[in-house]
């Protein structure tokens, strides 16, 4: 093959080749893992098989609480990424344990009634839970249910597969 190219045209057997470093940022959502801040495993929240078993301390305790709290109401519900995370996420707070995705553990649990009780009793923990939906659509038919789930607790994230996104609590 060399003597061919060389035939062709002698300039592609040469070794003149030069590189240029690139840097690439990464884009956003794309998923990186530091290390954990001050993680503890969880041990008393339901998780999803596969899914990171480890929070910080104080988002672990505060998702305690919530669990119980939702418990005391009857609606079954789990983490479904905790850390390290198993996806990409736009928010930066998956990839050091200070947040963490949930869902219920059953269709029937997903109501709006339901969706508004949860983002409730994690405000009473002081955290955020905002159920996230792939569409505007999704978004709309919730927000005209009876009741309807209150806009604040809903963000629209193309591709997602609806589920609650909890962090420590924002100012609202």
């Amino acid at each position: 093959s060399w003597l061919l190219l060389n035939t062709i045209n002698p300039k592609f057997v040469t070794s003149s080749l030069s590189l240029q470093q690139v840097t690439v940022k990464a884009p956003e959502g794309t998923r990186t893992t530091v290390p954990c801040e001050s993680c503890i495993t969880i041990t008393k929240v339901p998780i999803k098989n596969g899914a990171g078993n480890q929070l910080n301390q104080d988002v672990a305790q505060r998702a305690e609480a919530l669990y119980q709290g939702l418990a005391n109401d009857k609606i079954g519900w789990h983490i479904t990424e905790g850390h390290p995370p198993e996806v990409a996420h736009a928010s930066p707070c998956h990839s050091n344990g200070m947040c963490y995705d949930a869902n219920f553990t059953d269709d029937t649990f997903k109501t709006a009634e339901n969706i508004n009780l949860v983002a409730e009793i994690a405000r009473g923990t002081g955290q955020t839970a905002i159920w996230e939906v792939p569409t505007i659509g999704a978004a709309a038919a919730l927000l005209k249910t009876t009741p309807a789930v209150l806009e604040k607790n809903i963000r629209v994230v193309p591709g997602v597969t609806p589920h609650f996104h909890i962090e420590l609590k924002r100012d609202e």
